[in-house]
């Protein structure tokens, strides 16, 4: 198929034209009852060649080569990766991905009592860097984000 804008010589029209020429399907459009095939099946031995011959094709792809292409679409080499743009859910659910679950709080030293630990944005700015993220209980990183929010007001 020509790309886009490329003119084609005519000697290269003229080898195009000629593919195919053997086949007694070429350049007719036998679709339904034209087709010469129509209304036929392929018998069990045939579907076992046909089969047979389609195993040993090697188009699968190996679980080895699945992996890179799964690494070589991740993060950054993602198509449609946005960077620190990304959304609220969407770069909690990167940090889940990319940090272990809290398991303490750095604030209280779990005197608190909470059973329920997250991860708490240091800088309130939500970049993707995991050393802007610190352990809380579910209590101090309420207060945490309460005390933000005052400051950003300029009410301390």
């Amino acid at each position: 198929m020509p790309k886009k804008g490329y003119k084609q010589t005519l000697e290269h029209k003229s080898k195009n034209s000629k593919k195919g020429t053997k086949n007694p399907m070429f350049g007719s459009h036998r679709t339904g009852k034209d087709n010469p095939f129509y209304g036929k099946k392929h018998s069990e031995e045939t579907k076992h060649k046909i089969g047979k011959k389609n195993q040993n094709k090697e188009h699968r792809h190996t679980e080895a080569t699945k992996k890179k292409i799964s690494i070589g679409h991740k993060n950054e080499k993602a198509y449609n990766w946005k960077g620190d743009k990304v959304g609220y859910s969407s770069l909690h659910a990167w940090i889940r991905r990319n940090l272990e679950p809290a398991k303490s709080c750095v604030k209280c030293l779990g005197k608190r009592g909470s059973k329920k630990f997250e991860w708490a944005n240091i800088s309130h700015e939500y970049r993707r860097d995991l050393n802007d993220y610190m352990q809380l209980c579910k209590i101090c990183h309420n207060e945490y984000d309460d005390r933000h929010k005052i400051n950003e007001k300029g009410n301390k």
